[in-house]
């Protein structure tokens, strides 16, 4: 790559606690830094994503995201340091703060804003964010359709789905690791691990469907503590042991242990949880809603179910414990499908693409069309 090819960049994101779209940014920001890019991630300081950012190699720039003008005024001060010719804002309150640079502070770079979930923005203020920035990722066609809904110019859209990082499937954890993930998540020895691999995002749906399972099952939600909703619904479903595994850093050696990956979600984009399921063949049931079926297709590499639909749910998983030769088929298509078509390179071929296009949209240069 030629310096005239590199681009400076500047990421940014009001959240910095683990979840799959720090995740994404820090995937992203590691990538585009090893392809020779200069990347600065601006984050909450003392945030977990700030220490993983820099673990990484990769520049930081803490910020507080209290007040939009402060925060503001920083983002604009941070962008003419390190010569920003983007700005990809990732969440809420980086956007707001984004936009308050460009009228008040004097930002000069082009601006991208991702959206990794479902937006539930106004669509008059959508559609006035919209006119403000030069283009909008959004990680799947489902996040794409709700915001051309709500208001927002198709034009400035772009699908970049998400891509699971090669390092991820590297080097898989030893027997050590999995047989300790194993004891912690395995309290009924013998039956089968039924596991969501996520942050707070409607578990309750699982631990109610379970309740019309009558094998006993170990069910385990890895990426959160036991909150008491969650412990009320697990003391209901005596003959199932429910083990909350708090976020850890490596969830493959959790995975490792599952016989059935589940994602009762209403709210994904493209879910990593869901690719790094997929791309490590364990048997994936998810709901029927959002961005989920943009990477799993019903039947073919895995089941969906109704959101809400408890009995549903519960077919489905023991669908997937009663028939191993379809758990294989559907697991083995799953995995062919994320290696194949959800690789990280064209996941960033496309960011760069459109970051260019946002830069040749601000300069106002015949590449914007």
């Amino acid at each position: 790559m030629s310096a005239d090819a590199r681009l400076s960049i500047l990421h940014l994101c009001g959240e910095g606690h683990p979840s799959g779209q720090t995740r994404v940014i820090l995937d992203l920001a590691r990538a585009q830094t090893g392809a020779g890019h200069r990347v600065t991630v601006g984050c909450p300081a003392g945030s977990v994503l700030e220490e993983s950012v820099r673990a990484a190699g990769v520049a930081a720039a803490p910020l507080s995201f209290d007040d939009n003008a402060a925060t503001g005024t920083a983002i604009a001060r941070i962008a003419a340091e390190c010569g920003a010719e983007v700005v990809n804002a990732h969440s809420s309150l980086d956007r707001k703060a984004v936009l308050w640079a460009r009228a008040h502070a004097g930002l000069r770079s082009a601006v991208v804003f991702t959206r990794h979930v479902r937006t539930r923005t106004f669509p008059l203020k959508l559609w006035w964010q919209c006119r403000q920035v030069e283009r909008v990722i959004a990680v799947s066609g489902d996040v794409a359709a709700r915001l051309i809904a709500r208001g927002a110019p198709g034009a400035k859209i772009v699908v970049v789905p998400n891509g699971l990082p090669p390092e991820f499937l590297r080097d898989p954890p030893g027997e050590a690791a999995v047989a300790a993930a194993r004891a912690h998540i395995g309290r009924l020895p013998g039956a089968p691990i039924v596991g969501v691999v996520s942050r707070r995002k409607a578990q309750e749906v699982l631990l109610r469907a379970v309740r019309h399972i009558g094998r006993p099952l170990n069910i385990a939600l890895i990426g959160v503590g036991p909150e008491p909703p969650l412990e009320r619904l697990a003391g209901a479903t005596p003959r199932h042991a429910v083990t909350f595994v708090p976020f850890v850093a490596d969830p493959r050696p959790y995975y490792a242990c599952l016989s059935v990956s589940a994602l009762p979600s209403r709210q994904e984009g493209l879910s990593i949880a869901q690719l790094e399921s997929m791309a490590l063949g364990i048997p994936f049931v998810g709901s029927r809603f959002a961005g989920i079926p943009d990477l799993t297709t019903d039947g073919v590499d895995g089941l969906l179910v109704p959101h809400g639909d408890t009995r549903a749910w519960a077919r489905a998983i023991e669908r997937l414990l009663d028939e191993p030769g379809l758990a294989a088929r559907l697991a083995e298509a799953a995995r062919r499908k994320v290696l194949e078509s959800f690789t990280f390179d064209r996941t960033l071929e496309r960011t760069e693409a459109a970051y260019r296009q946002a830069i040749a949209a601000r300069s106002g240069t015949r590449e914007a069309r």
